[in-house]
């Protein structure tokens, strides 16, 4: 029999994040990002419309990052669990922020398509070796998230009854 996991919280709204209940994820603060990064972000993009298009989707490709890891074969309730996890678990939600601040924040200095490239140089050889990961995520995202295990690629072994309920 597969046990059940609930949580009695619900995503809030801080200076932090926002969560988006029509998209269900968290979406980075403009002001607090601008604040904590010494930045001006609708200056840097050109507008505040921009800046706000490009927070929603950092989070539309951590979030996504996030569900791609689930385990293929248990996949749907898999991404259940780590969106409901995600929005409900007031533990994790520190890490979620720094993971958020942390792509954006990388994704602000570098092209887009460029997050994660890295290179380092055999010292044997002199040739260059690409290091970066697949997905071009910050190895500091990718660290704050395997920290609260959502890029656990194994199978749940419970389920939850009460999916989108409230958030």
């Amino acid at each position: 029999m597969i046990s059940k996991f609930k949580l009695d919280t619900l995503p809030f709204d801080d200076n932090k994040m926002t969560y988006d209940f029509d998209s269900h994820r968290y979406v980075l603060d403009m002001d607090n990002f601008n604040l904590k990064n010494g930045v001006v972000l609708s200056t840097e993009l050109g507008s505040e419309s921009s800046a706000l298009e490009f927070l929603d989707s950092i989070s539309e490709q951590m979030y996504n990052f996030v569900y791609d890891s689930a385990n293929f074969l248990f996949r749907k309730n898999n991404i259940k669990i780590k969106e409901y996890k995600m929005a409900k678990d007031h533990d994790i939600r520190d890490d979620i922020f720094l993971a958020l601040n942390n792509y954006a924040k990388a994704s602000l200095r570098t092209d887009i398509d460029l997050v994660g490239d890295e290179q380092k140089i055999n010292v044997e050889t002199g040739a260059r070796i690409d290091i970066r990961n697949g997905d071009d995520i910050p190895i500091k995202v990718i660290r704050a998230l395997n920290k609260i295990d959502m890029l656990y690629s194994g199978n749940y072994k419970y389920e939850i009854d009460d999916y989108r309920v409230g958030y």
